[in-house]
C-alpha cells in the first residue's frame, strides 16, 4: 500500500481529515524551529486513545524517543497549567541519537515545548514540540496559533467519535453484536487498532510483514461483521470493549 493510500485510510479512521492545513502548519513548525511534534489524546495516561508522532525536520527523528518515554512526558504534561505553553530542556534525548545527524548542533540537549488541555468528553490533549531554538516572542505568537487550531481538531475528533458511537447504538439497538472470537494475535491487533495505530505501525510493534497485519484485520472484520475500520471503532472502540472510556456513557 503506497503512502498516499495509507494517508487517506487515516483521514477516515480520525473522522475530521487533517490534512486539508496539515501542509501549511508543518511549515509554520517548521519555520519557527521545530523539529519534531507529537499530538497524544488520552483519558489514561498508559493507554492513549490516539497517538501522533512525527519528525517535522527530514535530519532529525525523535518519534521512538519520544514514544519509549511517553508516560513520563505525558505525567509531566498534566501538572502544567491548560493551554500555556511551557518550556523545559529535555533530556530525555539520547544524545547518541542527535550526534548521529547532519545538522550542527550547539545546544545539548533540544527545548521541549508542551501544551496540554481538557477536551471533550473528558479526553486530554498533551502535544509535544522539540527545538534546539529557543523561541521568541514571535514564534511564542505562531504556536499558541497552531495550539489552538490543534485544540480544536482534538475536540472536533473525539465529537466525531461520539457521532459515529451513538450512531451505530442507534442502528443497532435490535440487533446488538455479540462479542467475536478473536485468537490472540487478533486481539493484540484489534486493540491497537483502538488505539489509532496504522498497519504499517501495528507492523512494526508486533515485528511482523503488513500482509500479516492487513490479513489478521480482514480476519477481525469478518469476525465482527464491520465493513471497515471506521465502523469498528464505532461499534466497539468506545463502548463494549473500553468500559472505561467515556464513550460507554451515551
Amino acid at each position: 500500500m503506497d503512502a498516499s493510500v495509507e494517508s487517506k485510510q487515516a483521514d477516515n479512521k480520525l473522522g475530521l481529515s487533517f490534512t486539508f492545513f496539515e501542509k501549511e502548519l508543518r511549515e509554520n513548525l517548521e519555520s519557527i524551529g521545530i523539529v519534531n511534534v507529537g499530538l497524544i489524546i488520552y483519558t489514561d495516561i498508559n493507554k492513549p486513545v490516539l497517538k501522533t508522532l512525527e519528525p517535522i525536520s527530514v535530519s532529525l527523528n525523535f518519534c521512538s524517543e519520544v514514544e519509549s518515554n511517553l508516560t513520563i512526558y505525558l505525567k509531566k504534561s498534566v501538572q502544567h497549567e491548560r493551554k500555556v505553553i511551557h518550556h523545559d530542556i529535555d533530556y530525555l534525548i539520547d544524545q547518541t541519537l542527535l550526534s548521529q545527524t547532519n545538522l550542527t548542533i550547539t545546544e545539548p540537549s533540544p527545548n521541549l515545548y508542551m501544551v496540554t488541555d481538557k477536551i471533550n468528553y473528558n479526553f486530554n490533549l498533551t502535544i509535544l514540540l522539540h527545538s534546539f531554538t529557543l523561541l521568541g516572542q514571535y514564534e511564542y505568537s505562531k504556536l499558541r496559533l497552531i495550539s489552538d487550531i490543534a485544540i480544536a481538531w482534538a475536540n472536533s475528533w473525539v465529537s466525531h467519535q461520539k457521532l459515529l458511537n451513538a450512531w451505530e447504538h442507534l442502528s443497532y439497538t435490535n440487533r446488538k453484536p455479540g462479542f467475536p472470537v478473536l485468537t490472540a494475535s487478533e486481539s493484540e491487533v484489534f486493540h491497537h487498532i483502538l488505539r489509532g495505530w496504522t498497519c504499517s505501525e501495528i507492523a512494526n510493534i508486533r515485528q511482523v510483514s503488513k500482509e500479516t497485519v492487513r490479513s489478521q484485520i480482514k480476519s477481525i472484520l469478518h469476525k465482527s461483521q464491520c465493513n471497515n475500520q471506521n465502523q469498528l471503532l464505532a461499534r466497539y472502540g468506545h463502548s463494549q470493549w473500553f468500559s472505561s472510556s467515556p464513550f460507554g456513557v451515551i
